[in-house]
């Protein structure tokens, strides 16, 4: 079972070379680019940049076979049965139906169902736990509340998305845990807005997942965190009065409590 850092190696590798197969198709001498140079009274004569192509290509292999050799050989193992699976883990692949809800379907369409063909557990010494999962379709499925209740069910642990960094095409990112509820408000994502909020200039605290901002900022903070792309959702925002607190700070909150009833 690849590690989540050796997913990481695989993909960028990938792309980087999908990305030389792609400019070795643009820089070809019978395309649409030569032609082009041809028509404006150029050279097409590509063969140097072909060849450099190649070399990167040829170059980027040898790398990927240095890098990904443990997995290769562990991928072969699995093969031959030397490997034992784990029984608690369900059989893959896993047909997952999609809700349509994603933040993404709005731009375009993601498709209906993905394909789960595995999974990988990392858990931290507080207990959070992040859940790898490796599927057949684009990151864009990033929020998807079908995709988020059929890995809970599949673990048996309630899952969320976590930031959108940690997605990417074939590899969803997923947190679970007894601290994490639905409104996701982990300390990791209290850490976050308490960063966005200080770039923006406002200085903000958490108490009980409520974060206490001043009032005359409130407005200020809001739109910073709703123009940040990883904040899936406003925390619940209580507005601090400054004499107020200073009255709290002289008489003390039940004091004030046993005043108001």
């Amino acid at each position: 079972m690849p590690t989540s850092q050796e997913m990481r190696v695989q993909n960028t590798f990938d792309k980087a070379m999908d990305q030389i197969n792609n400019l070795q198709k643009v820089f070809r001498d019978e395309g649409g680019l030569a032609k082009a140079v041809v028509d404006i009274g150029g050279s097409q004569d590509f063969g140097a940049i072909q060849e450099a192509f190649d070399n990167l290509y040829g170059a980027l292999e040898d790398a990927h076979y240095d890098a990904m050799g443990s997995v290769e050989v562990e991928a072969v193992k699995q093969k031959l049965g030397l490997v034992k699976e784990d029984p608690s883990k369900p059989k893959f692949p896993i047909e997952i139906e999609l809700a349509g809800d994603s933040i993404w379907d709005r731009d375009e369409p993601n498709p209906k169902t993905v394909t789960v063909t595995d999974y990988k557990f990392e858990k931290d010494e507080e207990g959070y736990v992040s859940l790898y999962v490796m599927h057949n379709g684009p990151w864009t499925i990033y929020t998807d509340s079908g995709f988020e209740k059929e890995m809970s069910e599949i673990v048996g642990m309630e899952l969320s998305f976590s930031e959108q960094g940690m997605q990417d095409d074939g590899v969803a990112h997923l947190e679970g845990g007894e601290n994490i509820g639905e409104s996701r408000l982990t300390e990791g994502y209290e850490s976050k807005v308490k960063e966005i909020c200080k770039d923006a200039g406002v200085d903000c605290s958490f108490k009980d997942g409520k974060m206490y901002v001043a009032k005359e900022d409130m407005a200020k903070a809001k739109k910073a965190l709703k123009d940040n792309e990883d904040i899936l959702e406003l925390p619940d925002m209580v507005a601090e009065n400054e004499e107020l607190n200073r009255l709290k700070q002289l008489i003390g909150t039940d004091t004030i409590r046993e005043m108001k009833q």
